[in-house]
């Protein structure tokens, strides 16, 4: 694969950019666990790890009442405000950040179901923001930005959930499955039976630029 190919590059954040998918599965479950009886407690987290990719909104609102989860929001957001800092990248995306999305001359997106003024922070935070043209987050949803960008010519996706794969094909995008870092646990039969093209992390990107 040649990245010279493509006009666009799109990128998940959480277990794409960033290792956090495990932590927040952990502040998403501190948050509710004293909402909820452990049945629908263990019913909740596999819905909210199940569909990553959705946006918080939607999969907090489809278990909660209005008032309940305004503050189910608040509380999520806020930790993770504070944790997502000292999350770590995955590995070998600082090398990939400085020595290919450098060079890398089409629009380069980060997409993400995560909140956008999260990931604008923490991408900052981290010195990993300026080669980006555009961060997209919630509320609004992956289809709701990419029919905002309209993007032309030929691009590439990489995301390590379903929802990630379902979106670059609903646009007819070529798409990457990572899965070093992912929570989908039939992921190895997912990507064969849907013949996706997959590497573990950024050290093994199949790239040549």
């Amino acid at each position: 694969m040649r990245l010279s190919q493509y006009k666009n590059i799109i990128l998940d954040c959480d277990g794409v950019i960033l290792d956090s998918n495990a932590l927040k599965e952990s502040n998403i479950k501190s948050v509710v666990k004293n909402y909820l009886d452990k049945e629908s407690l263990n019913e909740f987290i596999d819905y909210f790890v199940g569909n990553n990719g959705i946006t918080r909104e939607v999969k907090i609102r489809k278990f909660f009442n209005p008032p309940t989860s305004e503050e189910v929001l608040k509380n999520y957001s806020d930790l993770n405000a504070s944790s997502l800092m000292n999350s770590e990248l995955t590995k070998g995306f600082h090398s990939f950040y400085e020595n290919v999305l450098f060079h890398f001359k089409g629009t380069k997106i980060v997409l993400s179901g995560g909140a956008e003024t999260e990931l604008i922070s923490v991408l900052a935070h981290k010195n990993i923001f300026r080669q980006f043209n555009e961060i997209c987050g919630g509320p609004n949803s992956k289809y709701d930005h990419l029919d905002r960008l309209n993007l032309k010519g030929p691009t590439l996706y990489i995301g390590d959930s379903k929802l990630d794969y379902e979106v670059a094909n609903h646009f007819n995008f070529n798409f990457l499955f990572m899965f070093g870092y992912t929570q989908v646990k039939d992921w190895k039969s997912y990507v064969t039976e849907k013949n996706i093209t997959y590497f573990q992390d950024w050290t093994e990107f199949p790239n040549e630029c």
